[in-house]
């Protein structure tokens, strides 16, 4: 496939230069760690539950406000990747690359002036949220860029194409998480109350970004590079082809070339549309609007869902946090391990799926009962319970990627994985919402966790749907494909 207008002119300066540089072999691996490292980068939006008491105390942010925000930038992070998935089929993950630069840099340059400044007005709010829209979307562009990069240079080794990407994605929580706790970024109130100083924060992450951008930029580059040598390679042996050195014939070779590459191409086209038009690819949808929504509720308000549940003693986000960071790395890590071992073996997938699903169940089952009973628990069973949602999470998120590219192959991949990442988007908001509205009008006065019932037992709910959901679309799929 020859590389676009876009594509040729962003990817110009690397496909001349690389060469004369390095080997195919060496491009090859470079882009390959490029890519991983922008990806321990990308998700530092992730680490938004921590910028809670800052907004709080600063600003004067309300719960709902802050889950707006946690929502908007959820819905830039998740609801535009089917564009993003046509845009880098089209045009490479180059253009994903650039489009992350265009959107970080300004952005939190903007949000760190409005924090320095205080600015608490209804005009510097939405600003704001426009602002975290455009970081969810430069995020999104990060991780797909560098996602599709490292499927496109090892396409059949899923460890190495899906579950280390997301796994260096998860670590960038980690690091975040461990980046903040930097005296710099911390200041004192005129009464020594210390608080994380939000204005250093975005401004080091508007600089760090335009660093991460031209690793980016490379490694996509390469991805350009090499589907430019492999067009060439195609038409040069085209050209070479006996039967076109026949004037008689040539003519009509092209003409039926021309031909098959229309038909081909609409054929293409009508396959794609047909894909989106499968009501199972539908129902997979719902099945993780309702599975991954209360798993991200829980990470934006881990904050204030640790102090209900443990009132009596300080359970800072900042210890909670890493815990559910590190689980969520190590679960993607050996889902990716377990996944790879079992398609090499031929074994089914679907399994491991469900054994997510059902812990994810189970965890909203214990937190109903918890919150029911109005029961206390220690700060250790807050931190398993934390570590439990970080398995999960990341284990789902690995889970989905890999299950999307076994069915539907690298060709279609960027596209049906891109609809599929609507869901989070729609879940987090949902879900954001009702715990903002059920802790704004219930917790106010009762701080017991009785107040949050509602929450965990709509969560137990959604869970229970998103299993027997999921239970009908694997159990189609399997019929199909061996290895589902």
């Amino acid at each position: 496939m020859a590389l676009s207008s876009i594509e040729r002119r962003l990817s110009y300066h690397v496909r001349h230069l690389l060469p004369k540089l390095l080997s195919t072999k060496s491009s090859h691996f470079l882009a390959y760690i490029l890519s991983l490292l922008s990806l321990l980068t990308a998700g530092f939006i992730t680490i938004i539950s921590l910028y809670a008491h800052s907004w709080q105390s600063v600003l004067h942010y309300s719960s709902w406000q802050i889950n707006i925000i946690a929502s908007t930038t959820n819905l830039g992070l998740y609801l535009t990747p089917p564009i993003l998935g046509i845009i880098a089929d089209s045009h490479g993950p180059i253009t994903l690359s650039c489009l992350s630069v265009l959107g970080f840099v300004p952005s939190y340059s903007y949000i760190s002036h409005v924090f320095h400044s205080r600015n608490d007005s209804t005009f510097a709010f939405h600003a704001s949220l426009a602002s975290f829209f455009c970081i969810g979307v430069s995020t999104s562009c990060l991780y797909f860029s560098a996602l599709l990069t490292c499927t496109k240079l090892y396409p059949s080794k899923k460890l190495l194409s899906v579950s280390l990407p997301t796994t260096a994605f998860g670590v960038s929580s980690f690091l975040g998480s461990q980046l903040i706790k930097v005296p710099w970024f911390w200041t004192s109130n005129s009464d020594s109350t210390r608080y994380l100083n939000l204005a250093r924060i975005f401004r080091f992450f508007a600089i760090l970004y335009i660093i991460v951008g031209l690793l980016a930029w490379i490694a996509t580059g390469v991805v350009s590079l090499l589907t430019h040598i492999e067009s060439d390679y195609i038409q040069h042996h085209q050209e070479a082809d006996p039967l076109l050195q026949d004037s008689s014939v040539s003519i009509s070779s092209i003409s039926v070339s021309s031909k098959t590459s229309d038909t081909n191409d609409t054929k293409e086209t009508n396959s794609s549309l047909h894909l989106f038009k499968n009501p199972v690819l539908l129902i997979l949808l719902v099945s993780m609007i309702f599975s991954l929504g209360p798993l991200e509720m829980f990470a934006v308000d881990m904050s204030t869902i640790s102090t209900i549940l443990v009132p009596s003693q300080a359970t800072p986000t900042t210890t909670l946090l890493p815990v559910y960071a590190l689980s969520s790395v190590v679960s993607r890590l050996l889902t990716g391990v377990i996944m790879d071992f079992q398609t090499r073996r031929g074994y089914r997938q679907k399994h491991i799926l469900f054994l997510y699903l059902a812990c994810s169940l189970f965890l909203h089952l214990l937190l109903f009962i918890v919150t029911s009973t109005d029961s206390s628990i220690s700060i250790y069973f807050l931190y398993f319970i934390g570590s439990m949602f970080g398995i999960v999470n990341g284990g789902l998120y690995t889970i989905y990627p890999i299950l999307t590219l076994i069915i539907y192959k690298n060709r279609h991949f960027g596209k049906i994985f891109g609809f599929l990442m609507i869901s989070p988007a729609v879940g987090t908001l949902l879900s954001c919402l009702q715990f903002a509205k059920t802790f704004d009008s219930n917790c106010a006065n009762d701080g017991s966790s009785i107040c949050i019932k509602s929450v965990y037992e709509i969560g137990l709910l959604q869970n229970i749907c998103a299993f027997g959901l999921s239970w009908l679309v694997y159990n189609y799929w399997s019929k199909r494909n061996s290895q589902i």
